[in-house]
């Protein structure tokens, strides 16, 4: 990845002095793309219709070494799985929300014995978001509200892009800032672990890299993490080349280069006097130019990473999806602009949808369908 000085010509209007805050690299990026069969696949169908049914979520979770498709049916209050080697469907449970409770998002717990459900009634704000977790049997466990503080909030179900639990009662929750464009926020932890049994929030020492103190890279700064394994967590930032691997025993931490080997650039506004500039036009040049990390995760059977981006190689275009694999020596693999992310016997899949419209000709054909296809990663 080059990282390129911009001038106040390039800039334009509003970032008359922005820069890049990184070194160029000189190197020549060999951008190598992964092979897969797109028209190999295996069809997975399940009972959801999708022409009733719009608030459905999945996930992926692995028991006893063997991976399964969960997803919830909200309109019939069910929680099903589908065994990815078997292909067969299931109904696990059945369990009780308000009828104007709007799910956010899911979770498979504690290898499978439990499912947590975040989200919000109609009539809620963020501060009253909850979290219900569930056994298997449907049984409510326990119902809690969001932990929630005044000047930066702990990220809501609106915004759960991940969330960790370590026991029934015990939570893991990255932290979304209310104001990105104050550079105090930066100095704050982004992440914290919640009691949920007391009630008790205690901050990790895991920070924004020091770039985002002195610059800022617009609104879309919502860090990510992925567990490596029990003590290991990395964790991602959007607009950074590398990754942070946080010990949770030692508290320590480690940075490696894990980037695209396309050319792209992180447009900035340094944090000062040119930041009086900012307005909704300034943020639109941000998001027009910048490259964007979003998600990672790790899959160990593989000893494999992948690193989700939104890639802006032309600002005339709209951005490419992109994964970026590496080994665990944090060796560049390739790039693909699909997520192999599920581990069936050694082998990398990836999870996408068959059906995305209705078929007004077939009704059959408006069940929720998903496709398995196989990543062709060379052996190092």
């Amino acid at each position: 990845m080059k990282n390129l000085l911009f001038t106040s010509v390039v800039c334009g209007f509003l970032l008359t002095n922005c820069h890049s805050p990184f070194p160029k690299n000189e190197e020549k990026n060999t951008v190598k793309l992964l092979n897969y069969d797109s028209t190999n696949v295996d069809i997975i169908r399940t009972s959801i219709d999708i022409s009733t049914e719009e608030n459905w979520h999945y996930g992926i979770e692995e028991v006893a070494g063997k991976p399964y498709l969960y997803y919830l049916d909200y309109a019939k209050r069910k929680l099903h799985y589908i065994d990815l080697k078997t292909k067969k469907e299931s109904i696990i449970c059945s369990f009780a929300l308000p009828d104007d409770f709007y799910i956010d998002d899911f979770e498979i717990l504690d290898e499978a014995k439990y499912f947590s459900i975040c989200g919000f009634r109609d009539n809620e704000f963020d501060s009253d978001n909850k979290l219900y977790a569930f056994n298997f049997e449907g049984e409510l466990i326990f119902e809690k509200k969001l932990p929630y503080e005044s000047g930066h909030f702990w990220i809501t179900s609106r915004h759960m892009y991940e969330y960790e639990m370590a026991d029934l009662y015990t939570y893991y929750f990255l932290v979304h800032h209310s104001d990105s464009t104050n550079t105090q926020n930066y100095n704050l932890p982004i992440e914290g672990k919640w009691d949920a049994k007391n009630d008790l929030v205690e901050m990790l020492p895991i920070y924004y890299p020091d770039i985002y103190k002195t610059h800022f890279f617009g609104l879309s700064d919502m860090p990510n993490k992925a567990k490596v394994n029990d003590s290991i967590y990395a964790y991602t930032f959007t607009c950074y080349d590398s990754i942070y691997l946080y010990n949770r025993n030692t508290q320590s931490i480690t940075k490696k280069l894990m980037n695209s080997k396309e050319d792209y650039h992180f447009r900035n506004i340094p944090y000062g006097p040119e930041m009086a500039k900012y307005n909704e036009r300034a943020e639109d040049e941000l998001y027009k130019y910048n490259t964007i990390y979003m998600g990672m995760n790790y899959m160990p059977k593989a000893k494999v990473f992948a690193r989700y981006l939104f890639l802006r190689k032309d600002v005339n275009k709209p951005s490419e999806f992109r994964a970026v694999y590496y080994n665990d020596k944090f060796e560049y693999l390739g790039e693909s602009d699909k997520t192999f992310d599920i581990e069936i016997d050694n082998n990398l899949y990836h999870l996408g949808f068959q059906n995305k419209q209705l078929d007004a000709a077939d009704t059959s054909k408006n069940y929720l369908t998903f496709k398995l296809t196989k990543l062709q990663l060379d052996e190092k």
